[in-house]
């Protein structure tokens, strides 16, 4: 997959970052959550997104924006999008609804954008995009100014509620400490639906049915996509034995680990790992 960056701030990605924007293809990211906002348009293909526990079918045109802290997921899908991240501090006093969690829903159809936003998304595509023309000289205030526009008229077509904050105030919190315990834990070959439950005080059964609402897996496929993203590392990076990196990702058996490898890549790791190397006078060499 080839990612093409805009030729604004994609070298600068951290939290005192005001705005950074890229395009992507075949766009995947399991659950995760950030105090930035986030900003989606489909430029062509489908999308499916998880956004505070809704699913949203994202077509060509659509857009969908996400609050400081929603929890969010993007299933791997065949498209092309382009992604910006505004830090709040650029909207800070004056958009509340989008820092504290009160969006009623998220995504706004391409019939129901104006033309304006429309114009705005084609502009910052083709304008900042083009990452060979080396001459081009980018004006950031030009930059944060289109984005800011975009937000507002993304902002004017969506509904908000700050009583949603308070009903779902307890589900987000445990939701957070179970990805938290998640991402610190999912190498370790023991984890599992009850430990989990009970480091954060909830119930095996209601932990599940929300976490599936939350990230569009259940428990089981999110921890293996973890492991194997992991594995898919350490396979590219190292020259550790595939037996020690199905262990050190959490499986007991290499030949668990081959299965789920294969289930969810569609390869075998040995293919993987031979693709990294060339032989060259009978020695191997790192690509």
């Amino acid at each position: 997959m080839q990612v093409l960056k805009l030729n604004i701030f994609r070298e600068h990605q951290h939290e005192n970052t005001v705005v950074h924007a890229w395009l992507d293809e075949d766009f995947e990211f399991s659950a995760h959550w950030h105090t930035q906002l986030e900003i989606v348009a489909v430029l062509s293909g489908n999308l499916r997104a998880q956004v505070n526990g809704i699913t949203y079918v994202m077509n060509t045109g659509d857009v969908l924006l996400c609050g400081s802290n929603d929890i969010h997921s993007y299933i791997k899908s065949e498209c092309r999008i382009l992604l910006i991240i505004v830090s709040p501090s650029l909207i800070e006093g004056v958009s509340k609804e989008l820092q504290n969690n009160t969006l009623l829903n998220h995504c706004v159809r391409y019939n129901d954008l104006n033309e304006e936003a429309k114009i705005l998304i084609s502009r910052i595509v083709s304008e900042y995009a083009d990452i060979d023309q080396q001459d081009k000289q980018v004006s950031s205030l030009v930059f944060h100014g289109y984005c800011m526009t975009l937000l507002g008229f993304i902002l004017n077509k969506l509904d908000y509620n700050p009583e949603v904050q308070k009903i779902k105030l307890n589900m987000y919190n445990y939701m957070c400490r179970g990805f938290e315990y998640i991402n610190n834990h999912y190498c370790e070959e023991n984890i599992n639906l009850q430990t989990i439950a009970q480091n954060i005080g909830i119930s095996p059964c209601y932990f599940s049915r929300c976490f599936k609402m939350y990230s569009g897996y259940s428990l089981t496929e999110y921890i293996n996509r973890k492991r194997i993203k992991k594995a898919e590392k350490l396979l590219k990076e190292t020259d550790k034995k595939i037996t020690e990196i199905s262990m050190e990702c959490g499986y007991g058996s290499l030949r668990n680990f081959n299965r789920v490898y294969r289930n969810i890549t569609g390869t075998a790791p040995q293919q993987l790992r031979s693709s990294q190397f060339v032989s060259r006078d009978g020695q191997l060499y790192n690509l």
